[in-house]
């Protein structure tokens, strides 16, 4: 698993998006800003388990983020939950 993949799997977590569409919106990100932390670097499971345990304590913030960010994210209403 990548630093990418674990941004993908959150965002994905918190939003609802498709991983899909939410890899290639932060390919397009890291090619017009770049980092510097690659988001193809390797973690171990373990590692990779570990920041998702954090990250989902942070779910509130991410989501606020997202929005500040400007991605669209899907309002729950009944039915499509």
């Amino acid at each position: 698993m990548t630093c990418g993949d674990v941004f993908v799997q959150i965002v994905h977590e918190v939003t609802g998006l498709g991983k899909e569409y939410l890899d290639s919106l932060l390919r397009e990100a890291l090619t017009a800003f770049p980092g510097r932390i690659s988001h193809d670097q390797e973690v171990t499971d373990n590692e990779a388990l570990t920041m998702l345990s954090a990250l989902r304590k942070e779910r509130n913030h991410i989501l606020a983020w997202c929005y500040r960010a400007g991605l669209k994210v899907p309002e729950s209403r009944p039915g499509n939950a």
